[in-house]
């Protein structure tokens, strides 16, 4: 047996006898027995759910390109996804709440947090099984090597003039949302609190949101090209003023972590590879931006607005902002996990049932490419996150929670669905990664494999491939549709030749 199947084994071993454990105490007949060992148990699980990523959702491919573990393959979404919505926000829930929870009425209930807990390892070892099993990857693994230097010829003259074009575009949809949120610095401030953009009513199209990508996409295929030139300082240049630009107008991390997380795998895989030690730096630092940012969401509005309550709520963040931020939306998908499972039946009825629910919210997005003026009575899109919070919170319809791949597996399949939906992409993403990264060296590849990452981690992040769909459709589509005529050579790049 190599290494790692021994590690594989001993991830399911160790997921097996937890699981064991917990199905024995589950059934215990003495209740004041059974909730001291269900409270003792969860330690084990949250041990168990610590250690599990690193065995399940990371391995070497068999003909590497780079040496050592690859730390942007799409295992690593997974591991960010399951330490996130899983590890962090069950050991909040446990540790610091004593099993009761924030955003559910559920009262004290160690038995269901432990069950949570129980079904991300399933989950994560169901994935690493997939994920580490070489099924199909022989003919996807070739020695294909691209020829020849780009750096001067990556961008001829007319797909510079495609950029300039993206760029003009996109500052004017930009500017004109502007003037929609109200043409002053102080109404786009407000505008940084989601519940103050929901009640302020101002309607953006998804076409105005598609064009207004544009600017992003210019800044990206620039930045694009001055990272396979090796030059950094533009890049990083680029990548400030474009993330400055874009929270200014729309306060959205999903619209500025694209120019960290880009440049970072497209230099990883086209000048110098990230070490895995670095790689968990460069995450951590993300992580505190990200948290950073969403502090600002919040006390920017605040401190614009005034008054007593404002006094109050920043106080009151500045007393303890750790908690807070464990306590805000951004980790209640381990509630929500704990909500499906407590709620099924319920949730399913809602849905119209487990086929007819997970057809309706991985497919019906495919309605948006039809406009109103053909369609006029095509429904508003909801998504899976929108149904679990009208469930959980019911008092608005325009707002989700996270439910995570693990939530809704467990939704429409029950722990038969998370172990065979988890092991199945497991394997589908092994073999894109390999199938991406089986031409080493070509810059275009690795362009659409980062924008693949993006979309796995949205995909594990939703649940499903309704609003990860939606959210393609709306952002990345640009980047997609343009670079690949750039490849094709239509606009100043030729064709790359294999050998």
């Amino acid at each position: 047996m190599n290494k790692h199947k021994g590690i594989m084994l001993l991830a399911a071993v160790a997921g097996v006898c937890a699981s064991s454990g917990f199905f024995v105490l589950w059934e215990s007949s003495n209740v004041a027995f059974r909730v001291d060992a269900q409270e003792e148990l969860t330690l084990i699980l949250f041990i168990v759910s610590l250690i599990l990523p690193f065995t399940c959702c990371f391995c070497k491919p068999n003909r590497p390109t780079i040496a050592g573990y690859d730390f942007f393959q799409p295992g690593t979404t997974v591991a960010l996804l399951y330490y996130s919505s899983i590890v962090i926000p069950g050991f909040h829930v446990w540790y610091d709440l004593n099993y009761y929870t924030n955003w559910i009425y559920v009262g004290r209930n160690p038995e269901l947090v432990n069950y949570a807990f129980f079904v991300g390892i399933v989950g994560i070892v169901s994935f690493g099984l997939g994920y580490k099993s070489n099924l199909g990857l022989t003919n996807l693994v070739g020695m294909r090597v691209v020829r020849g230097c780009a750096t001067a010829e990556l961008y001829g003259k007319s797909a510079m003039i495609v950029i300039i074009v993206l760029f003009v575009l996109g500052i004017v949809l930009k500017v004109n949302y502007f003037f929609k949120l109200g043409g002053t610095l102080y109404d786009i401030l407000l505008q940084f609190s989601p519940t103050a953009r929901a009640e302020s009513e101002i309607n953006i199209s998804g076409i105005e949101v598609l064009v207004g990508t544009f600017f992003d996409w210019s800044i990206l295929f620039l930045s694009f090209k001055y990272v396979y030139e090796k030059k950094k300082a533009l890049v990083i240049f680029l990548s400030l003023i474009a993330m400055s630009f874009n929270f200014f107008f729309s306060a959205k991390r999903s619209y500025i972590t694209p120019f960290i997380l880009y440049p970072l795998i497209w230099y990883h895989y086209l000048a110098q590879p990230i070490n895995f030690r670095r790689g968990i730096v460069y995450t951590l630092a993300g992580a505190v931006l990200m948290g950073s940012l969403i502090f600002a969401r919040v006390l920017v509005p605040l401190i614009v607005r005034g008054g007593v309550n404002s006094v109050v709520v920043t106080d009151a963040i500045k007393q303890d902002p750790f908690s807070f931020y464990l306590n805000s939306a951004e980790f209640a998908s381990f509630e929500m996990l704990m909500f499906g499972i407590e709620d099924r039946d319920m949730m399913l009825k809602s849905v119209g049932g487990s086929l007819r629910g997970a057809l309706k919210y991985n497919f019906s997005t495919l309605s948006y490419f039809v406009p109103r003026i053909l369609w006029h009575g095509k429904p508003v899109y909801t998504d899976m996150s929108q149904i679990f919070y009208r469930r959980a919170i019911g008092d608005r319809l325009d707002i989700g929670f996270a439910v995570t791949i693990f939530g809704t597996l467990y939704l429409f399949g029950h722990l038969v669905g998370v172990v065979v939906g988890m092991f199945i992409f497991g394997i589908v993403l092994r073999r894109i990664y390999y199938l991406f990264l089986s031409r080493k060296g070509d810059p275009f590849n690795v362009f659409f494999y980062s924008i693949f990452f993006w979309m796995s981690f949205h995909f594990l992040r939703f649940g499903t491939l309704g609003f990860t769909l939606l959210f393609f459709f709306q952002t990345q589509i640009m980047g997609v549709i343009v670079m690949f005529f750039f490849r094709r050579g239509r606009y100043g790049i030729g064709r790359w030749a294999t050998v």
